[in-house]
């Protein structure tokens, strides 16, 4: 769910244009490599963020709480620092296993519809993730260092997390859940935006989007929050006088409970390997051309 599975999902376009065919729609981007491993951390944070249940008393008549979600939480006492290490290493293991699948689908697909590229992409993601997941399971059954608990003696590092998974220990087990839906998002295919962005405007007229960087509206908020104004047709607003400079990220468990959690300040402080970020530049950056002389923001194609 969410405005990201709304702008990948083939029929959304077309089910908006038969409701509100007049609606004016508003895109925010950033830079598809740092919401490729925003989306990732995000995924560890609200793993992290399930709490283990209180235990019932005999009598106690009430609907059983959901089971723990996370065998990590109440053993890692640096969440935060757990949480970083995890995301930089399974971002690098969801890069390098469909960067490719993602890159032979788009070519396959360059004289078909959106709608053939989202089934190559579904087809060869699902195989993808299947064999990941496989080899993982595979790697714990015959870990032979088994302990009563995850590994929390040791400092929670990336090269500790990534050790872990190497090894099949107690952590990788405890973590696996994480580690599939951090496969199962398509985290990759959903930062493409052109092919995206080309859908939706079979739909709707150009002049019915406007399509906005999360950098600008970040650097110079009001700014932005003006040309949003503009386009929707709205008096002025003095935005200083509602706009606070924090940004926050919203966290949904399963009980429905919403967690704001503050985002690091600066993309910079994302830890993604060198290498990988600079497949990843030049993965994106044909797809950041096109969308940038699609949008008319040139910005779009220096995205690195």
């Amino acid at each position: 769910g969410g405005t990201v599975g709304y702008f990948a999902a083939p029929w959304a376009p077309y089910n908006l244009r038969r409701l509100l065919p007049n609606a004016k729609l508003i895109l925010l981007l950033r830079n598809p490599i740092d919401r490729s491993y925003s989306r990732i951390h995000h995924i560890f944070q609200l793993f992290m963020s399930r709490k283990t249940p209180e235990p019932r008393k005999p009598d106690d008549d009430s609907p059983p709480p959901p089971p723990p979600a996370s065998p990590m939480y109440g053993f890692v006492k640096d969440k935060a620092a757990f949480i970083d290490a995890a995301t930089s290493v399974v971002f690098d293991m969801v890069a390098n296993a469909t960067m490719t699948i993602v890159q032979d689908c788009l070519a396959d697909a360059a004289h078909l519809s959106y709608f053939h590229l989202r089934e190559c992409w579904m087809h060869k993601h699902g195989s993808a993730m299947g064999e990941v997941t496989s080899a993982l399971i595979e790697r714990v059954k015959k870990a032979q260092d088994r302990e009563a608990g995850p590994e929390v003696e040791r400092p929670i590092t990336r090269a500790a997390v990534a050790d872990a998974i190497a090894r099949g220990t107690p952590m990788l087990e405890a973590i696996l859940p994480a580690i599939n839906n951090a496969f199962n998002v398509k985290t990759l295919q959903h930062s493409v935006y052109y092919p995206q962005l080309t859908h939706w405007l079979k739909a709707f007229p150009r002049h019915q989007l406007l399509v906005l960087r999360s950098e600008a509206f970040y650097a110079d908020t009001f700014a932005t929050m003006d040309r949003v104004t503009a386009f929707l047709g709205l008096t002025p607003v003095d935005w200083s006088q509602l706009i606070s400079g924090v940004k926050f990220n919203v966290l949904r468990d399963d009980s429905g409970i919403i967690t704001l959690v503050q985002e690091p300040a600066k993309a910079s402080s994302y830890n993604v390997t060198a290498s990988v970020r600079q497949r990843l530049a030049n993965f994106f950056r044909p797809y950041n051309a096109m969308l940038a002389e699609l949008v008319g923001d040139p910005a779009m194609a220096e995205w690195e």
